[in-house]
This record gives structure tokens, C-alpha cells and sequence, in this order.
């Protein structure tokens, strides 16, 4: 998911993207969803998230690479 924060800079910002590290997947959100929940769009935006994290659709292609 992208956004444009200013048309001038016309600069594409990740607010969700999804990962493979490890053995694991990874779903990060920079929308803080939780403090949102008097808001039923932001309600509704964790609840599909959450949905697709735990479906057989969430299935990351790219993946990261950690060094301890």
C-alpha cells in the first residue's frame, strides 16, 4: 500500500508491506490502527489486516535478510 505525502515531492511512501525473515512472514503497518479504534475505517482496516495475516493468501514473495 502507498501513499503520495506531497504532490510537489511526489515521493511514494509504504504505510504496509509484507515480508518473508527467516523461516517466518512479516506484516508491518505504520499506521498506529490501535489508537484509531473510535474510527470505524481504521476498525475495519486491523480487522482485514489481521484476516489476510491469517489466510493461506498472506504468502510474502520477497524476503529480508537478518545477520545476528
Amino acid at each position: 500500500m502507498q501513499v503520495i505525502g506531497n504532490f510537489a515531492r511526489n515521493h511514494k511512501l509504504g504505510l504496509v508491506f509484507e515480508t518473508r525473515v527467516s523461516k517466518g512472514k512479516l506484516l508491518i503497518c505504520a499506521i498506529d490502527l490501535l489508537a484509531l479504534q473510535d474510527k470505524p475505517e481504521a476498525r475495519q482496516f486491523l480487522s482485514s489486516l489481521l484476516g489476510y495475516a491469517g489466510s493461506k493468501d498472506f504468502d510474502p514473495k520477497a524476503g529480508l535478510d537478518v545477520a545476528c
